[in-house]
């Protein structure tokens, strides 16, 4: 989840909200500040479809030797931000909103269509998406009560419910598989990363250190990825990379520091590639870059200032692994998902099968 100067998880919750160690643990209040910020957005000032697809006018630029293009701009959604994306095992991208909960279908033909609605109540904020081998899509849900706050498992024809929820106050962010098919969720009020069993039900604790943790008021854990036995957290506020082992028994290992950087400072979402690079999505100034195995960093794509607030990562499939796909944060954007293209293939998902570097 994106935050910039503008928004602070205390600056949206109004002052009726109840609050638990100094933090948020009730926030009627914050969708309807998310709206008020809403309309100091600039509005598109004429919408004639529903949806334009990528396909129909596609924009192309070229920074740091990369270019992207836009793969999606929802006009239907255009009060609304997108925020996590994930490729189904056939191949079609997903894309969540977060005030609707809506999720968009894109289908590998570029066609685009509303796949479900997590929550027609505006209670809550959609977030990270994640897909397992059978095809159920798992969403992270900031809930503003009980019935949302967790993570919520969308069957292939679109039903969703809550499959595990989560303490009132905690935000769950990223969902990332575990080898045993539990669920890794990383948390970004305290910074911590719970554990939901594969057959869903009540999510615990799995790790928590302070490498996690956010500066006061802000967003600690976030995107994450794991790469072989570790699981790699980003810290948004404080610009970390954080390496926590995954133990045999799917316990957590001791958490430690992979890399710290002021260049990393908005770090949302992440994706490895084949090679063991890093690919992370930077809100302020939104950009792409890319840590390698030494941990230098480069800036591949410093999107324009009509592409604002760059979070999360994914690579696509089939033959698009070699592509880096971004969601694009802001609300009344130029787009809501972007396409880099990165010549090499991404790295595997859990169910996915090995990807040749050719």
């Amino acid at each position: 989840m994106f935050r910039d100067s503008r928004i602070s998880r205390r600056g949206l919750v109004n002052s009726g909200a109840k609050w638990r160690n100094d933090r948020v643990t009730q926030a009627p209040g914050l969708l309807l500040a998310l709206c008020c910020f809403t309309f100091a957005c600039e509005q598109p000032s004429d919408v004639t479809s529903p949806v334009d697809a990528a396909a129909n006018a596609v924009a192309e630029r070229k920074q740091h030797d990369h270019t992207f293009e836009i793969v999606l701009k929802d006009t239907a959604l255009s009060n609304d931000f997108s925020e996590g994306l994930a490729f189904s095992t056939s191949g079609d991208l997903y894309v969540g909103f977060g005030f609707t909960g809506e999720i968009v279908k894109v289908s590998k033909t570029g066609s685009v269509s509303t796949f479900t609605r997590i929550d027609p109540t505006f209670n809550s904020i959609t977030l990270g998406l994640a897909f397992d081998r059978h095809g159920n899509l798992y969403v992270a849900v900031w809930g503003f009560d009980e019935s949302f706050n967790g993570i919520w498992r969308v069957t292939p024809d679109g039903h969703a419910s809550l499959y595990a929820a989560m303490p009132l106050g905690t935000i769950p962010n990223f969902i990332v598989f575990d080898e045993r098919g539990d669920l890794l969720v990383s948390e970004s009020v305290e910074g911590a990363v719970w554990r939901v069993p594969r057959e869903g039900g009540k999510a615990v604790l799995w790790a928590a250190d302070d490498l996690l943790a956010p500066s006061l008021g802000g967003f600690g854990a976030n995107g994450m990825a794991r790469q072989g036995n570790d699981l790699f957290v980003l810290n948004y506020d404080r610009g970390r990379i954080v390496q926590i082992p995954i133990l045999p028994n799917g316990e957590a290992g001791t958490p430690s520091l992979f890399l710290e950087d002021p260049r990393l400072v908005g770090a949302d979402g992440m994706a490895f590639d084949i090679k063991g690079n890093i690919y992370i999505g930077i809100t302020v100034p939104s950009s792409l870059l890319r840590v390698s195995q030494t941990r230098a960093i480069e800036t591949l794509v410093t999107f324009p200032e009509d592409l604002p607030f760059a979070t999360n990562v994914a690579f696509g499939k089939g033959t698009d692994t070699k592509t880096a796909y971004l969601t694009i944060g802001d609300i009344g954007n130029a787009a809501n998902v972007v396409k880099v293209d990165i010549g090499i293939p991404g790295l595997p998902l859990l169910g996915e099968a090995s990807r040749g570097e050719d």
